[in-house]
């Protein structure tokens, strides 16, 4: 029987007893009550999880910028379309050095880091190429509008088109990712300028990293490990266009690039099948500190 309690009688107009009236408003009370709480416990979970992923990615990958991958992806290619992975490689360096504002910084270190602008003239010195290279890439990556060069103080910035630092933007949730500051920078430092071209095919596979496991696959959105579907070394050429004959050359190429004595990637061979994951300190986009815990732990395996 439907009782309208505001005014203490039946949808028929009969009177209901005060004594009716005050239990059937303490039982609504008590329920909205333990409601009020339920939702208090889930959202305070929530927090904790949250600050327990953000307190492991702290510990273990160091501090991160969000790079917007499908546009720096889009972008930076050569004279006959194709993906310039050399250059994208050297642009995602560049871009650990932003600050929240998105202005470069280098030199007048404080605590590990650099406090002063970068400006035009450190290029060469940043990113370690003779004078006729850097001024290539920084031109293009300005005439591409990657690059930002302040006019009067010839201080730089990278458009917060293609990355930015602290809160991820609404609108940008589903197309960025964590790029680690450490890694990358570490990764830079001790490789060849010959070798960029191969380490900006990280970047290139960003797309089909699986969200929360880190493999390389199809359905990045697939979170049950059974159903994921991975890519071959064949695929991988295919997505990088390299030449699929030549497949077997280029696994060994980046299976034996490594970062702190990692490996960037890992291959796991099960009966007849094969399935590449990316080492989550250079890229991760998820929000599962279980995974995250075992993915960090798989890597330390020797």
């Amino acid at each position: 029987m439907l009782i309208n309690i505001n005014y203490g009688v039946t949808p028929e107009g009969q009177y209901i007893p005060a004594e009716e009236v005050r239990e059937l408003l303490k039982d609504d009370i008590l329920q909205e009550i333990k409601e009020t709480n339920v939702k208090r416990a889930e959202g305070l979970n929530k927090r904790k999880s949250k600050e327990a992923l953000n307190m492991l990615i702290s510990e273990e990958m160091g501090k991160f910028i969000f790079s917007h991958y499908e546009e720096v992806i889009n972008k930076i290619v050569d004279e006959k379309g194709k993906f310039d992975s050399a250059l994208a490689f050297r642009f995602l360096y560049l871009s650990t050095f932003i600050d929240y504002y998105n202005k470069l910084k280098w030199g007048e270190c404080f605590r590990g880091k650099h406090t002063a602008s970068m400006l035009e003239k450190d290029l060469k010195e940043v990113w370690g190429l003779g004078k006729v290279q850097t001024i290539k890439d920084k031109t293009k990556l300005i005439n591409l509008g990657l690059l930002i060069v302040d006019e009067e103080t010839k201080e730089l910035s990278i458009n917060i088109r293609y990355c930015h630092k602290g809160k991820i933007k609404n609108s940008l949730k589903g197309e960025s990712i964590r790029v680690f500051e450490k890694a990358i920078q570490e990764i830079y430092i001790d490789s060849l300028p010959k070798e960029h071209k191969r380490l900006g095919i990280f970047i290139k596979l960003i797309p089909f990293l699986n969200t929360q496991h880190n493999i390389l696959c199809f359905n990045t959105e697939e979170e049950r490990a059974i159903m994921i579907k991975p890519l071959s070394i064949q695929d991988i050429c295919k997505i990088v266009n390299h030449t699929v004959k030549n497949a077997r050359r280029l696994e060994g190429e980046l299976l034996k690039t490594t970062v702190n004595e990692q490996p960037l990637l890992m291959k796991h061979t099960k009966f007849n099948s094969v399935v590449y994951s990316i080492n989550p300190k250079l890229f991760y986009k998820g929000n599962n500190i279980e995974q995250l815990t075992a993915l960090i732990n798989l890597f330390y395996v020797k």
